[in-house]
């Protein structure tokens, strides 16, 4: 977000050149080949662990830093900004936490774990898994 503002910037500007220096040639789209991305909501937003480990990592990529995917921990709605995942053949079941409540916090999606890394539960600033978990303890499924 915060890169891509400039970056977005820097295009307007050589769009509105190329416009009045009548050097840009315009392209029909192909209608056949339009799509409409979804209005992001609280619902599309919410991890759904029932999915790959993969597929939750890039929801929670794609949604980082705004609006942020988020899960409940404890209860409290929680955003998860940062993450990595694990392909295991342990069998894990989707959507249970598992923390020893000191370094970790991982979760169990369709075909593996997803490990926070960055994390903000409601009422908290965002922070580490590791310093959130120095003062909140996670309650386990």
């Amino acid at each position: 977000h915060d890169r891509m503002k400039w970056i977005g910037a820097e295009v307007v500007l050589d769009t509105v050149n190329a416009i009045t220096q009548d050097k840009l040639k315009l392209t029909a789209q192909n209608e056949g080949l339009v799509s409409h991305a979804p209005k992001l909501t609280n619902e599309n937003t919410k991890i759904d662990f029932n999915k790959t480990s993969k597929e939750v990592y890039d929801h929670i990529r794609g949604l980082n830093p705004y609006p942020g995917a988020w899960m409940k921990i404890n209860g409290k709605k929680t955003k998860v900004y940062e993450a990595d995942y694990e392909k295991t053949s342990i069998d894990v079941t989707p959507g249970i936490i598992k923390s020893d409540n000191k370094t970790y916090i991982h979760i169990g999606t369709k075909d593996g774990l997803i490990k926070i890394k960055t994390l903000k539960v409601s009422g908290k600033k965002k922070m580490l898994t590791k310093e959130l978990l120095n003062g909140y303890k996670i309650m386990e499924d």
